[in-house]
């Protein structure tokens, strides 16, 4: 088994797989002194951010909760897995989607996402398993874009030997886009 390659637009598959969102550890402030909404403001995390208005919020939350601790995390109903690649800015976690994204953050998140597939969070079966929303998902198929790269400054001669290394399951489909 290996981590398989495409292109295409990764929008496409919205609703039918999972899809991989390239995120940053952060969040502004909000209101009262509570979290605020993490920065999701280019490439495939804007539109992630487009598609389900209140993942900002909720993944800026979880972020304070678990810090520089946060790990990869999923949305069941959606199919999306936010997979960090940009470390939490401790002076000011709202300035962390200006960093650069690292190897190292993109190792530990591409083990984390990994270890998901094999104690079995991400399949079709779990989504009906713990969603009271009927699935639309028509494959157990995890798609990434180019983590890392594009607004996290990595080239993907980088990126995809740690990929190949760590995402060995066939399920895994790394996609270069492709503009219509």
């Amino acid at each position: 088994m290996t981590l398989r390659e495409d292109s295409g637009d990764i929008w496409d598959r919205f609703g039918k797989s999972f899809i991989v969102i390239p995120t940053n550890i952060g969040h502004k402030r909000g209101s009262k002194g509570l979290p605020g909404p993490n920065v999701m403001g280019a490439g495939v995390a804007a539109k992630a951010a487009e598609q389900v208005p209140g993942l900002p919020q909720l993944y800026g939350e979880y972020c304070a909760r678990f810090g520089e601790g946060t790990e990869v995390t999923y949305d069941l109903t959606t199919g999306l897995v936010l997979f960090p690649t940009k470390s939490l800015n401790v002076a000011n976690p709202g300035m962390s989607w200006k960093s650069k994204s690292t190897i190292e953050l993109i190792r530990k998140s591409a083990m984390e996402l990994a270890n998901l597939v094999t104690i079995g969070i991400l399949t079709r079966a779990a989504v009906a398993k713990h969603s009271d929303t009927p699935t639309t998902l028509e494959d157990d198929d995890i798609y990434l874009p180019h983590v890392g790269c594009g607004a996290g400054g990595l080239s993907l001669d980088e990126v995809a030997p740690v990929l190949r290394s760590i995402l060995t399951d066939d399920r895994f489909i790394l996609m270069r886009y492709i503009p219509f």
